[in-house]
């Protein structure tokens, strides 16, 4: 778990250690219908809802003079916190992760011609950056590298299954064949969920859109690492972070139950998490 932990606040600090120099400010976002070819603000109230990229719309990230993004929407869909989570290629064949939330703000990436593009909001400004030509990484704490191997642990070796999707969480109710007197039980395996506590800095704007983005990373890592689980949210709690905590500070807090998290026991206990961070 702790290693999971330290790699959930690794894709947290790569968000916010970069040096922009020469970033582009999105001047506005919409959506081109692949129905009608219309071009609509995105998030844009209309008669018969809010506007919501569906598979086949592009969306346009526009950068004024710097030209357009544009991303083919492969996969739309709305998270609990009401964000939208977009997947899709660019017109380069690369790959993109953007969430748009209901209160404006962008977080993602996406590849374009010339490499991997960052699209972040603060202050209500999106910018689009570029890793080693419109930004330079900053030095950040060792809180969000993940443990060395003498932390890690071995997992015991477990016979093949097969299918692991016609697998359930929870345990069969099937009837079960007797052995004498007794019922033997027996338990189906499927991918396990790890359910999260987020803690984040009550100064966050919109914190929703940055945790979905990040729990999107993290499952997609898992998934490509071929382990059999995913992350999951089930609650999200504001507290006071002190500019002057490192990563492994505030980690150490967390362990401690020390201030901002003397509630820890009781949250993970109240929200029923695996997992705090």
């Amino acid at each position: 778990m702790r290693t999971l932990r330290a790699t959930l606040v690794w894709i947290l600090s790569t968000l916010f250690s970069a040096w922009l120099s020469a970033a582009e400010e999105i001047t506005h976002i919409s959506v081109i219908q692949a129905e009608t070819g219309r071009e609509t603000a995105l998030e844009r109230r209309l008669p018969v809802g809010l506007t919501h990229p569906k598979i086949g719309d592009r969306v346009v990230l526009h950068a004024g003079k710097s030209g357009n993004y544009i991303v083919e929407v492969t996969e739309s869909r709305r998270s609990k916190f009401g964000n939208s989570i977009v997947r899709g290629v660019t017109p380069s064949g690369g790959s993109s992760l953007l969430v748009f939330s209901p209160a404006g703000s962008v977080t993602g990436n996406l590849y374009a011609y010339d490499g991997k593009v960052q699209i972040t909001t603060e202050n209500e400004v999106t910018t689009a950056w570029r890793m080693g030509i419109d930004a330079l990484p900053i030095p950040i704490d060792d809180g969000g590298i993940a443990p060395s191997n003498e932390e890690l642990v071995e997992p015991p070796v477990t016979p093949e299954i097969g299918d692991r999707t016609e697998y359930q969480r929870r345990p069969s109710n099937a009837p079960q064949s007797k052995s004498g007197e007794y019922i033997l039980p027996s338990f189906k395996v499927g991918p396990h969920v790890i359910d999260v506590l987020m803690y984040y800095d009550e100064s966050l704007s919109d914190a929703s859109s940055i945790v979905d983005y990040t729990i999107e990373l993290t499952n997609e890592a898992l998934k490509n690492s071929e382990v059999s689980a995913t992350v999951s949210v089930v609650a999200m709690k504001p507290v006071t972070v002190s500019p002057s905590d490192s990563n492994t500070d505030l980690i150490d807090k967390l362990d401690g139950s020390l201030a901002p998290f003397e509630a820890v026991e009781a949250d993970r206990r109240d929200d029923r998490a695996d997992l705090d961070i």
